[in-house]
């Protein structure tokens, strides 16, 4: 009976949650927001509360593959089996395309699923999408050779012809079966956790290869208003807010270079000889 709520029971109740600190925060944010609105509508006749602020640990939590995880995902493609070894037809070059999405293009599982290369990716291998999340339009370019994989994606039993990572169900059973076949790829390739900037460790999720695309672009130098226009962020502000780590790391080697070019400007500077002093003409009387 929600009467007999107590912020004693609330304390008790957030101490057994086993989510990350800003995941709890969030969760905390619903249940108050909830409490009032109880309170404002005579459900409850006083409003519980939590008894402690919410502690969240500084920097982000954007897990994100190295180099070497992606390639080893990539060269595992061919490898891969499963326990019974019956995998559909064309299976790697389908999760191979996955991976592309995901990493160079940097699609969310539920626009992968959503995805038709047909509509999608232009003559000047521009992909362009309107994001299922935020509805923005983001637009990729992408390499050309991830261009050509992308707009011949072979087909798969019972797979849709214009969008071939959908199958005759509905979007969520979809999002879960390729999320499903890229852990086993991780788990096959003997990647078993990635660590995020602030030093917690997370099992392989799809989502990360939109972070280690949007990672590779912030860092490469893109501008600000351009990764957000990639990502299909609504505002800049959320492009920072999800990846101010990598951000602030991006000033911090742009103003070491600078630093550098000071001191081989100084160093030049102090090479050069030093001109020999002027003679004065002779005096003719």
């Amino acid at each position: 009976r929600m009467d007999r709520i107590t912020s004693d029971m609330l304390h008790k109740w957030a101490m057994t949650w086993r989510t990350n600190d800003t995941s709890s925060r969030a969760w905390r944010g619903k249940v108050s927001s909830f409490l009032k609105w109880s309170l404002a509508h005579d459900h409850i006749e006083r409003l519980p509360v939590f008894r402690e602020r919410q502690r969240v640990k500084a920097g982000n939590r954007t897990g994100h593959f190295s180099d070497s995880q992606i390639a080893a995902m990539y060269a595992g493609l061919q490898f891969y089996r499963t326990k019974n070894h019956d995998l559909p037809a064309n299976y790697a070059a389908r999760l191979g395309a996955f991976l592309d999405l995901g990493r160079h293009a940097g699609l969310a599982v539920i626009d992968i699923v959503n995805f038709d290369p047909k509509v999608s990716i232009g003559r000047n291998n521009v992909l362009t999408y309107r994001r299922h999340k935020s509805g923005q339009v983001a637009s990729v370019l992408l390499a050309p050779e991830v261009a050509a994989r992308l707009r011949s994606i072979p087909a798969e039993e019972g797979s849709d012809v214009a969008r071939p990572f959908r199958f005759d169900t509905e979007v969520e059973a979809n999002c879960q079966t390729w999320r499903a076949r890229f852990q086993s790829l991780c788990a096959a390739v003997g990647i078993k956790e990635v660590e995020t900037e602030v030093g917690t460790k997370h099992p392989p999720r799809p989502h990360m290869l939109r972070d280690t695309m949007a990672i590779s672009v912030i860092v490469s130098g893109v501008d600000l208003p351009n990764v957000s226009r990639a990502l299909g962020h609504a505002t800049t502000a959320m492009t920072e807010r999800n990846y101010l780590f990598w951000i602030a790391k991006r000033v911090d080697v742009c103003i070491e270079d600078q630093r550098r070019g000071l001191d081989r400007a100084a160093a030049a500077r102090e090479a050069e000889p030093e001109p020999e002093p002027e003679t004065a003409p002779a005096v003719v009387n």
